[in-house]
C-alpha cells in the first residue's frame, strides 16, 4: 500500500476544539440526561412521565412509537398510536436504546463524505451484537450497546473535520477495514478510536465506554481492566463487518472472521455458527427500529 505525504496531522484533541468552535461537534439529545434523572429516581419511574418527556421531541416521541408497532413488540399486530402505551411495551431499557439511537441518527445528519447509510446502519448492528455479547464479557448491557454504537464516531468526526483528509484516508486504505488505522495515522496522525473516545470523554460518560471505543482496533494495549470492553466492542464491529455492512468508509469480507475475532470466540466459549446466529438476530433488531 503506497504511503501518501499528509497536510492534515493533528491531535484528537485538535479535532475536537476545531469542530466545537464553528459548532459542529456532534452531542447527545439532553432528553437522555433528562430520562436518566428519571430513571435514577428512588421512588422508581411511572410510564407516564417517560410518556411526557417523549411527547416534549416529537421526533423522538414518533420513533419510539415506530419501534412498538414492529413485530417484536407487537406481534398480533394491533397498532399502537398513544406513547405511554409504547413505553409500557418496550420498558424503560429499550426506550432508553431507542432515546440514545435516534440521538446517535440526529447527531449524524451532517453532511460528510461517508456512505451515510451504511454508517448508520453499521452503529446500529454493532450495537445490537454488542448487546448481545453483553454476558459473555459480563459487561453491562446498556454501556456494551453504548460501544458498539459509537465505535466508529471516530470516522465521522474525521469526516467532519476534514473531508480532503477522509478521502485520502478512504484511498490509502484501498477501501478495505484491515487497512483503515494505519491509513488514518499516516493521513491524520490519529485514529478514528481515538478520537471517538475523545469526544465521549468530553460527554463525561463512563471510562469503561470511553476504553471500549478506545481499544477497539488494539484492545491488548490498552488498560487490562478494560480489554473486555475493547474485545468486545472488536468482535462487535468483525460480526458487522461479517453480515456485508460497510463503516461507510470500508468493508471486510463478507462471511469471514480473522484470526484475533476467532480467538476471542474461542475465549468466551461462543462457537463461530452461534456467533453467526447472533449477528443475524441483531441485524433483525436493529432492523426493527426502522432507523435505517
Amino acid at each position: 500500500m503506497k504511503q501518501a505525504v499528509s497536510n492534515h496531522k493533528v491531535t484528537s484533541a485538535d479535532v475536537i476544539d476545531a469542530l466545537a468552535e464553528v459548532k459542529r461537534l456532534p452531542s447527545f439529545s439532553k432528553m437522555l440526561t433528562e430520562f436518566d434523572r428519571l430513571v435514577d429516581q428512588p421512588e422508581g419511574t411511572h410510564v407516564d412521565e417517560v410518556a411526557d418527556l417523549l411527547k416534549s421531541d416529537p421526533r423522538m416521541m414518533a420513533g419510539v412509537i415506530k419501534t412498538a408497532n414492529s413485530a417484536k413488540y407487537a406481534p398480533s399486530g394491533k397498532r399502537v398510536t398513544e406513547v405511554a402505551k409504547a413505553v409500557y411495551l418496550l420498558g424503560v431499557n429499550d426506550v432508553r436504546i431507542m432515546i440514545v439511537a435516534l440521538s446517535f441518527l440526529d447527531m449524524c445528519q451532517s453532511k460528510v463524505p461517508l456512505n451515510e447509510t451504511d454508517f448508520l446502519k453499521h452503529s446500529m448492528v454493532s450495537a445490537f451484537i454488542a448487546q448481545s455479547l453483553a454476558p459473555y464479557f459480563k459487561v453491562n448491557e446498556y454501556e456494551a450497546f453504548l460501544m458498539g454504537l459509537l465505535h466508529d464516531i471516530g470516522v465521522f468526526i474525521l469526516a467532519t473535520y476534514s473531508e480532503a483528509g477522509i478521502k485520502e484516508v478512504e484511498k490509502n486504505s484501498l477501501g478495505r477495514a484491515t487497512h483503515l488505522v494505519s491509513a488514518e495515522r499516516n493521513i491524520f496522525g490519529v485514529s478514528h478510536a481515538s478520537v471517538g473516545a475523545r469526544i465521549i470523554q468530553n460527554w463525561e460518560w463512563p471510562q469503561s465506554i470511553v476504553m471500549g471505543v478506545l481499544g477497539h482496533n488494539s484492545p491488548e494495549r490498552i488498560e487490562r481492566a478494560f480489554q473486555k470492553n475493547a474485545y468486545l466492542t472488536l468482535l462487535a464491529e468483525a460480526g458487522a463487518f461479517y453480515l456485508g455492512v460497510s463503516n461507510g468508509l470500508v468493508v471486510s469480507e463478507t462471511g469471514m472472521l480473522g484470526e484475533r475475532s476467532l480467538a476471542v470466540l474461542k475465549r468466551i466459549d461462543l462457537s463461530e455458527a452461534d456467533f453467526k446466529g447472533m449477528i443475524e438476530k441483531a441485524l433483525e433488531d436493529a432492523a426493527q427500529t426502522g432507523l435505517f
